[in-house]
């Protein structure tokens, strides 16, 4: 065990050398306790090795033998490592068709394990195969969900290639200043962990940096850079994990917006459902959006004030099952714990969160330092896209239904509410109050400008 640990130190500081020496001792060792996992280990730790120096056909090698072990065994942990690593030296070598299914194979036993480490390393390949693919709204989605789990985990390495992979994407799409910031944001995180890339990876790195410097003036790609390497890590994360303002409805499940106009499209398309049984049941879905989860109780205050609790339980049952019906997924309302929530995992956009992760990063920004001036009104001018209109209606009705067209979300709300109590409430939920969001974003901006 200590030689492998050693072995492990060597390889992240790229001393291959030493780092195969201390595994080769260790194997011989467990070769001759017979140590079946063990074996499997150390043969995945020089596959690993080799695979980081290009000598692919070896490395291959070595993960089939580990794999073979594993299978004997029935190590199902052990099993998703070695798969895993075949797959990724799939990709290496450009067998595509090859790595997928391999690919697959490794997230499926990663997840009925629990285990979110190996399933962000997963996604990740996975991600490599859809951006070689060409398939950017594939590529994203898989992107986001390993930069979920990384984080989860404080897997602060696959963080930071989440953020190049992120940067490809943003290049291939024309977005070279998100590109930018991506990977000043990547660079940064990497000198906290002091971890080298292998040489593929850097090379590969170097590559989109110079492409993207190519497409932006001295001036602009210096201060992009700055920029980025200013964020925060967990404002780095929220503003990778933002889509552009202009992404394409169709590119997601589903398209929420609630600034202004209120709607919900699937796959683009917008929700069909109309009639009064639906307008509580969008009450209900907005109600869940704005807020991390809910209890029955909780929505009960919201949407059905007069309704004794003997009632409630009803009432909330057939509203559910409307709400579900219109989305067309029961999956993206979950009830766990005795809570409801939104289902956050699938894959959506909608505008408030958007706007509100950049007026957070905007706000971050400015407390570390005046400096960051710059990125601050960048990020308030990426947000100033999303704000079509008021997110609480002054006009709003309770005719027809938002998943259908005109009804303000949020009706129940206004009416035993004052709007002072309100945003006193909203602040008090950890100011997600749109409309503070608004405000302070128009104020901060004619400030910036003042002083710029």
């Amino acid at each position: 065990m200590a030689l492998n640990k050693l072995g492990d130190v060597a390889g992240e500081r790229g001393e291959y050398a030493r780092a195969t020496e201390l595994y080769q001792e260790s194997l011989h060792l467990r070769r001759e306790i017979g140590d079946g996992g063990g074996i499997a280990s150390v043969l995945s730790s020089l596959g690993a090795i080799n695979s980081d120096q290009g000598n692919y056909a070896r490395a291959s090698t070595l993960y089939e033998e580990a794999l073979a072990i594993c299978r004997q065994l029935g190590d199902q942990w052990m099993m998703a490592v070695a798969l895993n690593n075949l797959g990724a030296v799939a990709e290496w070598q450009g067998d595509w068709s090859g790595a997928e299914p391999l690919l697959h194979e490794t997230l499926a036993i990663r997840r009925a394990l629990g285990d979110q480490r190996g399933a962000a390393i997963a996604l990740a390949n996975l991600a490599e195969v859809a951006l070689h693919q060409q398939d950017w709204t594939h590529a994203r989605a898989l992107v986001k969900e390993s930069l979920t789990l990384n984080q989860k985990v404080n897997g602060r390495d696959g963080v930071a290639d989440g953020f190049v992979r992120l940067a490809f994407i943003e290049h291939a799409q024309g977005r070279a200043e998100r590109a930018a910031r991506l990977l000043a944001m990547s660079e940064k995180l990497r000198e906290t962990t002091e971890a080298q890339r292998p040489p593929g990876v850097q090379t590969e790195y170097d590559e989109i940096v110079t492409r993207v410097h190519a497409h932006l003036d001295e001036h602009a790609f210096a201060m992009l850079w700055a920029e980025g390497r200013a964020l925060p890590l967990v404002d780095a994360i929220a503003y990778a994990l933002s889509e552009p303002p202009e992404i394409l409805p169709a590119s997601v499940e589903l398209y929420i917006t609630a600034l202004g106009k209120t709607s919900v499209l699937r796959s683009g398309v917008p929700l069909a459902a109309e009639g009064s049984r639906y307008a509580t049941a969008s009450e209900l879905f907005f109600f869940l959006l704005t807020q991390t989860r809910a209890t029955k109780e909780q929505l009960g205050l919201a949407l059905y004030l007069d309704v004794s609790p003997s009632h409630l339980r009803a009432r909330l049952h057939r509203v559910l099952y409307y709400a579900r019906h219109a989305l067309g997924r029961s999956d993206l309302i979950l009830f766990e714990n005795d809570e409801y929530a939104f289902n956050r995992e699938r894959l959506y956009w909608f505008d408030v969160e958007q706007f509100e992760q950049r007026v957070r990063a905007a706000q971050a920004a400015l407390a570390t330092s005046l400096r960051d001036t710059p990125l601050a009104i960048r990020l308030l001018q990426d947000a100033t896209p999303l704000y079509t209109g008021d997110f609480f209606c002054p006009n709003s009705t309770r005719n027809g239904s938002c998943f259908g067209a005109k009804s303000c979300t949020v009706w129940h709300w206004k009416r035993f509410w004052s709007w002072d109590t309100c945003c006193q409430r909203r602040r008090a939920r950890r100011k997600r109050y749109p409309c503070t969001s608004v405000f302070w974003s128009w104020t901060i901006t004619s400030k910036l400008r003042i002083a710029s």
